[in-house]
């Protein structure tokens, strides 16, 4: 792959230490030839890698690979490879979607969705392919410690820093097909998708509704407000509100009759029938006086 990312010493490192013992590290024609075949990770080249160390033969790149490895082996006291090793995958992962994404700061300015439009974008008018949002929140943590590591300044979404509510509806208009317990939770980590409790806490529910087909606990306001919006519908037979509550994703009538009762059911038909206009909260003042 060709690049004009430069990589440092420290970096270089590191990148030696969590290669040192893979096929690729024999000799410097092996190791050019696994960087040229990578098409998602960039990484140095055999002579950048000579030039940047100071060195005149693979040996010593290699020596400084173990070297390295072993230092990071006293280090967090262990030497237990997965352990190192998955702290390196991260650190090098870390620094090089940096250098990708840098000269990029511009599309960070808005959401994970205007960002990944962006990136879209990029892609169809100069071939340039660059990670989407949800694999940088995948190293980075959150998508403020990726506009952290850009030095950019970022308001807090309001949502534990992760994701921001427009990524989080464009998520569910997608993939609401699949939102349903336990279904979600299988297909989201597959997906590099938010938990379904991070959704249902942050996505307004009439959004939900329209896209998924998840079973709500309504609340009496929920009810109400939901016969007021519907009442053209909700005043007819139950058979009929049943077919619409399906085909809209709502509380069928047993749901209403089941948590308010039949007689305040109907008595919640009753007031709509006879004021057609009535609001939910002059609703609510009638049923509280009666």
């Amino acid at each position: 792959m060709n690049h004009n990312i430069k990589f440092n010493k420290e970096e270089i490192l590191l990148i030696l230490a969590r290669y040192h013992t893979h096929s690729s590290f024999q000799s410097s024609k092996t190791w050019d030839k696994h960087v040229e075949g990578l098409k998602r990770i960039i990484l140095p080249t055999s002579s950048e890698i000579t030039n940047e160390l100071g060195v005149s033969n693979w040996n010593e790149v290699i020596q400084a690979g173990k070297t390295q490895y072993h230092e990071l082996e006293l280090k967090f006291q262990t030497i237990d490879s997965n352990k190192i090793n998955n702290y390196l995958s991260n650190e090098i992962a870390k620094f090089t979607v940096l250098k990708q994404i840098k000269p990029y700061r511009d599309f960070f300015a808005k959401s994970t969705t205007y960002y990944d439009e962006c990136v879209d974008d990029l892609y169809e008018r100069e071939n340039i392919k660059l990670m989407k949002a949800h694999g940088l929140i995948r190293i980075f943590g959150t998508w403020n410690e990726i506009k952290k590591a850009l030095d950019i300044k970022s308001a807090s979404v309001g949502i534990g820093e992760k994701y921001d509510k427009e990524y989080l509806i464009d998520v569910v208009k997608k993939h609401g097909q699949f939102f349903s317990t336990p279904t979600w939770e299988s297909y989201a980590q597959e997906h590099d998708l938010p938990h379904l409790l991070t959704i249902l806490k942050h996505v307004p529910k009439e959004i939900l509704l329209e896209y998924t087909n998840y079973t709500f606990n309504y609340s009496t306001d929920d009810l109400l407000s939901i016969a007021i919006k519907h009442s053209n519908v909700f005043i007819q037979s139950i058979r009929k509100w049943n077919a619409y509550a399906k085909e809209h994703s709502l509380p069928t009538k047993h749901t209403y009759i089941n948590q308010l009762g039949k007689d305040r059911h109907n008595q919640i038909v009753q007031i709509i029938k006879e004021n057609p206009e009535i609001t939910f909260e002059e609703l609510k003042t009638v049923l509280l006086s009666k």
